[in-house]
Formats: C-alpha cells, sequence, structure tokens
C-alpha cells in the first residue's frame, strides 16, 4: 500500500482520505504497474499545497520556468531502508500543488475546488507511475487512466 503525507502550506478543504481514495482506485486499476515501481514494499508520496507563489519558485528553480504551474511532480523511486539496513519502503515522490492556480482553473471549467485539487494529484500520481504526455499516445494513455480513476469523483 501507499503512505500519504499532505502538507497544507495553504488553506484548502481537501483532506488527506480524499487523496488516500484517489490512490486506492488507481492501484485497484494498475495493481501490476505499482506493484513494479514499489518493488513490493509499501510507498510513500508526499502532496504539498502552494500558492502560486511558492510553486512559482520551484518551477524556476528547478525547471528554469518563471511562473506559476498546477502541478509539479518530482519522481524519487528512492527506497528507505530500516535500522537493520532492510529495504522498508519506496519513496515514490512529491506531488506539488498550486491552490491559486487550482482555483482559478475550477471556476474556468466550472467545478468545485475539491475536483480540481483532484484532477491535478491524479495527474501527479500518474506521473509518479511512469505516465506521461510526450506524444499523442502516451497522453491518451494518461488520460484513459485519469478519467478511470476519477470517474466516481464527478
Amino acid at each position: 500500500m501507499i503512505k500519504l503525507e499532505l502538507i497544507k502550506n495553504v488553506r484548502s478543504n481537501c483532506k488527506k482520505e480524499d487523496f488516500v481514495s484517489i490512490i486506492r482506485k488507481y492501484f485497484l486499476l494498475d495493481r501490476t504497474r505499482c506493484e513494479k515501481f514499489m518493488e513490493g514494499k509499501n510507498g510513500k508520496i508526499t502532496v504539498v499545497l502552494l500558492d502560486d507563489d511558492e510553486i512559482q519558485r520551484y518551477n524556476r528553480d528547478i525547471r528554469g520556468k518563471d511562473k506559476p504551474t498546477d502541478v509539479l511532480t518530482f519522481v524519487y523511486l528512492e527506497k528507505s531502508f530500516d535500522k537493520q539496513n532492510k529495504f522498508k519502503e519506496m519513496i515514490l515522490g512529491d506531488i506539488l500543488i498550486s491552490l491559486d492556480t487550482a482555483k482559478m482553473q475550477s471556476k474556468e471549467k466550472k467545478h468545485t475546488l475539491k475536483k480540481e485539487v483532484l484532477i491535478l494529484f491524479t495527474h501527479g500520481l500518474l506521473h509518479t507511475f511512469g505516465y506521461d504526455h510526450n506524444t499523442d499516445e502516451e497522453e491518451s494513455e494518461m488520460e484513459k487512466m485519469s478519467e478511470k480513476v476519477l470517474e466516481k469523483f464527478k
């Protein structure tokens, strides 16, 4: 299973359980891929809810793009070991979400902020597990999985 750490730097109505529900749904849909990435161990993902200024700093400093963005995903796939040097869990990565941008996008799409944050989280989660959108084929595959995961969260 995947453990989730939620860091709220800004206020939101999203709860840890909302993100955990998305992870569970994705894990059920794509179990083989998840197990391959996690090498049979537990995994850990950190979600950080930020404002536009904070996410812009990350975007500028790490990606060289001096502008805010909706979501940034940092994939680590690093092994964590216990005190006896036994492989304990897989640190999968961090997903950073700008609530300012999510709020704007939710208004444009005419749905709730919570739904937009869950859409962005799902996008980041899929990147963590190797999905990408560099080609039309990759984008289509990622979109289809995202729709399946978010099906009940409409």
